[in-house]
C-alpha cells in the first residue's frame, strides 16, 4: 500500500531526476538547436505539408473526430495515448496490446483510459494545445519541442524532461466536465453491476464487511492489515499477499517483501486519517473493522491518490477509483 509520502506524478517510466532539473530555463542556442532537429525531423518524415504552431509544435492529424473540441478553460480529458521518442523508441503506452507487443506489459500496470487535466496544474502546454485541435473521437501526433513538455512539474504527464523533443499519438474519447461527478458515476455502476446495489456511507465511499471478527480495536493500538487492491476492472495492481502476487503475475521473487501492512488505530477518524499516511479511503475503512475483520471497500480518487500518479505503485493512474479486500490479522 503506497503512503502519501511517496505520491509521485505519473512518470511510469521516465520522471527522474533529470526531469525534476528541467525547470531551468531553455537558453535561446538550445532552443535553436532543438528547432533544427525538430525541422529536419519533419521534413524527413512529412516533407513540407505541415508547418510548426505559433509556439513550435508540430500537430499531425490522424483520425477524424466526430464530436465537439474543448473549449472550456477547465475541464478533464477521457484519452487513450502513446509516447515515443524521435528515434521511434516507444517510451510509454496505455494500449494493453501495444504494450504486449512491445515487450513491455506488466501485469500489474494499469492499461486503458486516462483523465488529463486541462487548464490550471494540468497538462503541459504542448499536450493541451494538441488536444485542444482534436474533436472527440480524433486521434492527432503531437510533436512537442521541449519548452512546451516541462510547464508543470506536478502534471500528471509523462515526459522525458527539458532536453528532449517527444512525440504523443493521442485520442480524444470523451471531454468531462464535472471529473467528481464521473468517478460518483462510475462507482455507482460498478455498485450496481457488480456488489448488488450495495449503498455509499459517504459522498464516493463505499464499504461492507464480511466477516465483523471478535475482538473490538483500542485507541493507538497496532494492527497487521492483509490487502488486495484492484481497479474497478478487476484487474490486481498490489498486495501484501503473497500467494496473491504469484497468481497475479508480479510476485517480486520473496516472501519477505509481502510482510503485514501495520497501521495503528485511533477511536477518532479524525486522528486516524491525520496520523496515518496512507489514502483516506483505505483508513477509513480499517477504522471501521475489528481483529479478525474482513471487509471491501471501495471509492472515488478524492479518498484515494486524487490526481498523482503512482510509478510506484503498479502505475496506478490519476483520477481513479480503487477497490480494496482488507483483512485485519487477529489480535496477538
Amino acid at each position: 500500500m503506497t503512503k502519501k509520502n511517496l505520491f509521485n506524478t505519473m512518470a511510469v517510466l521516465l520522471l527522474t531526476v533529470a526531469f525534476l532539473s528541467c525547470a531551468k530555463e531553455v537558453t535561446e542556442d538550445n532552443e535553436a538547436t532543438q528547432r533544427r532537429i525538430l525541422e529536419a525531423y519533419i521534413h524527413e518524415n512529412y516533407g513540407d505539408d505541415y508547418q510548426p504552431t505559433a509556439t513550435g509544435m508540430y500537430i499531425i492529424p490522424l483520425k477524424s473526430g466526430y464530436g465537439d473540441f474543448i473549449q472550456l478553460d477547465s475541464c478533464y480529458a477521457l484519452v487513450q495515448y502513446e509516447v515515443r521518442s524521435l528515434s521511434e523508441i516507444v517510451l510509454e503506452s496505455s494500449y494493453e496490446a501495444r504494450a504486449r507487443e512491445m515487450g513491455t506489459y506488466q501485469p500489474n500496470h494499469y492499461y486503458g483510459r486516462h483523465l488529463w487535466k486541462i487548464g490550471e496544474d494540468g497538462i503541459n502546454d504542448g499536450l493541451e494545445e494538441l488536444l485542444r485541435s482534436i474533436r472527440v473521437g480524433g486521434q492527432s501526433r503531437g510533436i512537442i519541442p521541449p519548452w512546451l513538455a516541462s510547464k508543470n512539474a506536478e502534471a500528471n504527464i509523462t515526459t522525458s524532461g527539458s532536453e528532449s523533443i517527444i512525440i504523443y499519438d493521442v485520442q480524444l474519447d470523451s471531454i468531462i466536465r464535472n471529473r467528481k461527478q464521473y468517478e460518483i458515476n462510475r462507482l455507482q455502476w460498478y455498485s450496481h453491476t457488480q456488489q448488488n446495489n450495495l449503498d455509499s456511507i459517504a459522498e464516493g465511499f463505499y464499504f461492507k464487511t464480511l466477516d465483523a471478527g471478535k475482538d473490538t480495536i483500542a485507541d493507538n493500538v497496532e494492527v497487521q492489515i492483509r490487502y488486495v487492491g484492484r481497479y474497478l476492472s478487476g484487474q490486481v495492481f498490489d498486495t501484501n499477499i503473497p500467494d496473491t502476487a504469484k497468481r497475479y503475475r508480479f510476485y517480486s521473487g520473496s516472501d519477505s517483501d509481502y510482510s503485514t501492512l501495520a497501521v495503528t488505530y485511533r477511536d477518532s477518524l479524525e486522528k486516524m486519517l491525520d496520523e496515518n499516511e496512507l489514502v483516506d479511503g483505505f483508513t477509513r475503512a480499517v477504522h471501521s473493522m475489528n481483529f479478525g475483520g474482513h471487509a471491501i471497500t471501495f471509492f472515488s480518487s478524492d479518498w484515494g491518490y486524487k490526481g498523482a500518479s503512482q510509478s510506484s505503485n503498479g502505475g496506478v493512474p490519476a483520477w481513479e477509483p480503487l477497490f480494496f479486500e482488507i483483512w485485519v490479522e487477529e489480535k496477538y
